[in-house]
């Protein structure tokens, strides 16, 4: 036993790393490619991105062939599946394979720089606390191949990064080069990062006004470049409803019915976020008991997080009265919500340390035990139109498939990214006679089923 806690105590800050290194990849990358597709921006995103590598158009976004306006977002995310594609095959592996990176290198930025400000034991915490995030990890988040878990990373960046730029203003410009590719992955979605720079702005001392000239260029200039280019490829409605659809209307009303009160982010994170929710709230109800019996300091630790609670107070603030209301529109707070709790973690570690630990244990479990529910439990529905395509060999040459009733997006994904089918949703196609053998998902005997549509020539 002496033995052990000598090795442990040498090698202290291996051994959590490793362990919290074995436990994010496990969460982010077990059985990845089993979970069905989502129906809606997941699937729509795997096309784009299949779209994309057959077309070999980095700028130009489709869906079925034609321009996709559902997706309005600039296509980075579009072109990282598209890479995944490439890299691992037409599969959900490949098209959630950029969105776990992203999860995975944001949990080590939080340890990483939870270490700096608060150290080893808080900042270990910190990274597990992302890691078992029900929310971060399962809820349209780094296990899906969505583009909100990379948009977080990049925000994340951008706001340690502007931390460091007091040390060397390599950290400046590349707070500036992260926030832009943080528009090019999800658009307008970076507003919420803008208070925290307007409050760099004002606060230091070190940069003068040419080196934010300097800064809006290396963020500006290559925007202005993809815009061009899209601009030149004839795609200028998508460049439009950018603006005034998927970021002034989205702010300004509830579009597609996404109507919900003010209190809707906040019952969604102590829901997501649980059992780390309900550890917060109690924790900061804690600190300030022990504060006003005089037996806590003042929290001074609290202030290296300044940048980090201005970003999350922002998004909060900034969503809760858009009118659109969409869960993971504030998936960017989950690592700011991580750090948070390692600061208490700092500031309670001298006070109750085993109970602190044992509590902090529990939660890593629990959160631990929902995430692997979910991997476990994600199944195709029985007697569905996807379990019936599934069921089908990939095709070497493309085949037209026709449904008898309007496919999903989901659907419409499996039949031509995963099986290299063409689907059609017109029933005329599965009942007039046909020129040629084509693919045909019916409805025989109250079951879902693919059927050779043969020529009937009359």
């Amino acid at each position: 036993m002496n033995n052990f806690k000598l090795f442990y105590h040498s090698n202290k800050s291996i051994i959590l790393f490793c362990l919290l290194l074995l436990i994010s990849i496990f969460n982010l990358f077990y059985k990845l490619n089993a979970a069905p597709v989502e129906t809606w921006d997941e699937a729509i995103y795997g096309v784009n991105a299949y779209e994309m590598l057959i077309n070999k158009n980095p700028f130009i976004v489709t869906f079925g062939g034609i321009l996709d306006h559902s997706n309005l977002k600039p296509a980075l995310g579009v072109f990282l599946s598209a890479i995944g594609f490439k890299i691992f095959g037409a599969n959900l592996f490949g098209l959630r394979f950029f969105s776990a990176l992203a999860g995975l290198v944001c949990i080590l930025f939080v340890f990483f720089y939870a270490k700096k400000l608060f150290g080893l034991i808080p900042a270990f915490f910190s990274g597990i606390v992302l890691a078992t995030s029900y929310g971060f990890i399962c809820k349209h988040g780094a296990r899906n191949g969505d583009f909100d878990v990379t948009l977080s990373l990049f925000l994340l960046l951008t706001i340690i990064f502007l931390h460091w730029s007091y040390r060397s203003p390599k950290y400046f410009y590349l707070s500036a080069i992260t926030l832009m590719l943080g528009f090019l992955e999800k658009s307008f979605a970076i507003f919420p990062v803008l208070p925290s720079l307007f409050f760099f702005a004002l606060k230091n001392k070190v940069y003068k006004f040419k080196d934010y000239i300097f800064y809006a260029l290396v963020f500006l200039l290559p925007l202005i470049l993809w815009f061009f280019a899209r601009y030149l490829q004839g795609d200028i409605e998508s460049l439009e409803q950018m603006f005034f659809y998927d970021f002034w209307s989205r702010l300004s009303t509830p579009v597609e019915n996404h109507k919900e009160n003010v209190f809707y982010y906040f019952n969604y994170i102590l829901k997501f976020f649980f059992p780390w929710s309900v550890f917060l709230i109690s924790s900061i109800v804690m600190i300030f008991l022990l504060r006003r019996m005089g037996k806590l300091r003042n929290i001074r630790s609290i202030l290296k997080l300044r940048f980090i609670l201005i970003w999350l107070v922002s998004t909060l603030f900034i969503f809760s009265l858009a009118g659109t209301k969409l869960y993971w529109y504030i998936m960017p707070i989950y690592p700011a919500l991580s750090l948070l709790i390692g600061c208490i973690v700092k500031e309670l570690l001298c006070y109750k340390k085993t109970i602190l630990i044992s509590l902090l244990i529990i939660c890593s479990i629990v959160g631990e035990f929902r995430i692997i529910t979910n991997i476990t439990k994600s199944k195709v529905e029985k007697n569905s139109k996807e379990q019936a395509l599934l069921s089908l060999k990939k095709r070497q040459s493309l085949t037209t498939i026709c449904s008898t009733e309007p496919l999903t997006k989901s659907e419409f994904f499996i039949a031509e990214v995963l099986k290299n089918l063409t689907p059609v949703s017109d029933k005329n196609m599965c009942t007039n006679p046909l020129k040629q053998n084509n693919l045909c998902l019916t409805l025989q005997n109250n079951k879902w089923q693919v059927v050779e549509c043969k020529n009937k020539q009359k």
